[in-house]
């Protein structure tokens, strides 16, 4: 972690000292200096980012992964949700400023800082969890709702294409997904999949 953090600032007081020529002989050098060291800290930008930030995590493939399946459910025992890009960014139903974007799986020690991307260090991930093709919808709390998080309305209908009930389930989960789809879904019948993972 320490050596993450000195890489992290090498490489914005290098950009920086790019930018700005003769940088380390003005006034400002050792206030940067001490603010890059403060804010540095992996650890303490994690928090602030979990602490002000909500994020909705999806996973983006055109098929079903068995891995996933197990890692994201208690012992087989959940559904996924299908949706696309644009239905994901219809079915919002607020004022609030959402950012949908593909997660970056980068090498932290030499890949190079995304320009213009706002809330970049959302979209940023370690290359050991590549495998996630992670999708994510981020915004800004309200300072009320810091450590909290805060609920966003969604248009069922728009958003969901399809729902599929994980292969680990046995068969009546079906209607038990059923039942409670048919109160909230105008098309429900058509929408619900039992998984065919591990059909010959």
């Amino acid at each position: 972690m320490d050596e993450m953090r000195e890489n992290w600032k090498k490489r914005q007081l290098q950009e920086l000292e790019e930018k700005v020529p003769n940088l380390k002989n003005t006034p400002q050098y050792d206030k940067i200096i001490q603010n890059m060291s403060e804010m540095s800290s992996a650890q303490k930008l994690n928090e602030q980012g979990k602490e002000k930030f909500g994020v909705s995590c999806w996973h983006i493939n055109d098929y079903e992964n068995e891995a996933l399946w197990k890692i994201y459910t208690n012992q087989g025992q959940g559904i996924a949700i299908e949706t696309t890009d644009e239905k994901l960014k219809a079915s919002f139903i607020t004022e609030k400023d959402i950012h949908c974007d593909r997660v970056r799986y980068e090498d932290l020690d030499t890949a190079p800082i995304e320009k213009g991307h706002k809330y970049y260090g959302g979209w940023i991930k370690r290359k050991s969890f590549e495998y996630e093709k992670e999708y994510r919808a981020i915004l800004m709390l309200d300072k009320s709702d810091y450590g909290e998080g805060c609920l966003i309305r969604v248009d069922l209908d728009i958003l969901i294409e399809k729902i599929h009930i994980s292969p680990l389930m046995p068969s009546y989960f079906f209607d038990v997904v059923a039942y409670i789809c048919k109160k909230e879904l105008a098309d429900f019948d058509s929408k619900i999949f039992y998984s065919d993972l591990y059909k010959k």
